[in-house]
């Protein structure tokens, strides 16, 4: 999930290769035993997989809630409209393809940016993934999707402030 483009819509291949590796780690002498989890989406193990995933979305998300909640508090923006004039700032975009929420410093009268994808928000909410995925038994990629989450969940805790 954490490193498809689009964590929302797993393949199928890579579900069943992950699924399978997680099955010759668990039961290695009952390989041969095992049904294909695409002959039985409904069994045991696809329906943890994807109570886990739901699990790891809910969890990203309140990490940004709590992310953004705590910067409204340190900033002492603690009126609504206060809150929604920042969110705001952060979402409208300065140009075409700018959002001001996903650099980690962004300038509207200067136009300078840098560190794209870097914001702090973003780079929380990503830690609280890279956690969840620590001692993982095996590496899939790049974990371009749970940036993706990353990004959505902060641009939605965002758009929830908005009113």
């Amino acid at each position: 999930m954490g490193v498809r483009e689009n964590p929302f819509v797993p393949g199928v291949t890579q579900a069943e290769r992950q699924l399978d590796d997680i099955i010759r780690i668990v039961f290695p002498d009952k390989i041969g035993q095992i049904v294909s989890v695409l002959q039985h989406p409904r069994c045991a193990i696809f329906r943890v997989a994807q109570q886990r995933k739901q699990e790891t979305f809910n969890a990203l998300g309140a990490v940004a809630l709590k992310v953004v909640e705590d910067y409204f508090k340190q900033m002492k923006l603690e009126i609504r409209e206060q809150r929604m004039t920042y969110a705001l700032d952060m979402l409208l975009p300065d140009s075409e393809d700018d959002l001001p929420f996903v650099w980690r410093s962004f300038n509207r009268e200067t136009k300078e940016k840098s560190g794209l994808w870097m914001h702090p928000f973003i780079l929380t909410v990503m830690a609280e993934y890279m956690q969840q995925t620590t001692g993982a038994v095996k590496e899939y990629g790049l974990p371009r999707g749970a940036l993706l989450l990353a990004v959505l969940a902060i641009h939605s805790r965002n758009v929830w402030y908005t009113g």
